[in-house]
């Protein structure tokens, strides 16, 4: 169903040079530490909670001199074009400029950055702690804490727009049943496989089982080492090296 009208000014980034930026990407979680958290979540019965920054890229300052005509509809004088003050979407720099913001917000916080991504983030004081994975303007929190939950939400919207999506029950495509009384998570890409299936018109197939070859279980086996490896390094910074002897 229809819930509201969107429309934004976007800039076109595909007629900007290299002189007009430097970083053309933002870091994101990879769905192995999402999972890792989800994990710690369910072990330590932690509360999983989310929240998305609206109109992220705009928030950010631009770091360097770009000009730009207004859309068809609005007129300025002859010759003249506006000078942007702030980053906004379609410009190449606009992702990384916008995680730059939110990361030195979060270390002026409190926070403190886990491994070399910059995204995944850890904020302690006494007992109460809150874990943070980033993608892009999406937080997913892993914390102990109402009270310190509820006391960082409310400072970072005093900085952002947010959109505070209580407790999780979906991300990046995936349903996420976390049940703090069982101490059991589950998670589910149902509805995304319906999809492909619907896209393909496969409504009616019926299921088999594949055979490998050994090339693909290298290949898998080699992921899954690098994997492991990147785990290792991940849950010892977040204070949890008895996960991987």
């Amino acid at each position: 169903s229809l819930q509201k009208y969107k429309a934004r000014i976007v800039a076109r980034g595909d007629m900007q040079t290299e002189d007009e930026y430097s970083t053309t990407y933002a870091p994101t979680s990879r769905f192995t530490a999402i999972r890792t958290i989800i994990s710690l979540a369910t072990q330590e019965q932690l509360m999983l909670k989310h929240w998305d920054i609206t109109g992220a890229f705009m928030t950010a300052d631009i770091d360097t001199e770009i000009y730009m005509d207004l859309p068809p509809g609005y007129s300025l004088p002859p010759g003249k074009s506006i000078l942007l003050s702030k980053s906004l979407y379609g410009l190449r720099q606009s992702p990384g400029l916008f995680h730059d913001t939110l990361e030195r917000w979060l270390l002026q916080y409190g926070f403190e950055a886990v491994g070399a991504d910059r995204v995944i983030f850890k904020l302690e004081r006494g007992s109460e702690k809150i874990i943070l994975s980033l993608y892009v303007d999406d937080g997913l929190c892993a914390t102990n804490s109402d009270s310190l939950y509820d006391t960082f939400l409310a400072d970072l919207s005093r900085k952002f727009a947010l959109s505070d999506q209580g407790e999780l029950s979906w991300y990046l495509g995936v349903g996420i049943d976390h049940n703090l009384e069982t101490g059991v998570t589950a998670l589910s890409q149902e509805q995304f496989v319906e999809t492909i299936i619907e896209w393909f018109s496969m409504q009616g197939c019926k299921p088999v089982v594949a055979l490998s070859s050994a090339e693909a279980e290298f290949y898998a086996a080699s992921v899954a080492g690098t994997d492991v490896q990147y785990l290792r390094r991940l849950t010892e910074e977040l204070g949890y090296p008895q996960l991987f002897p």
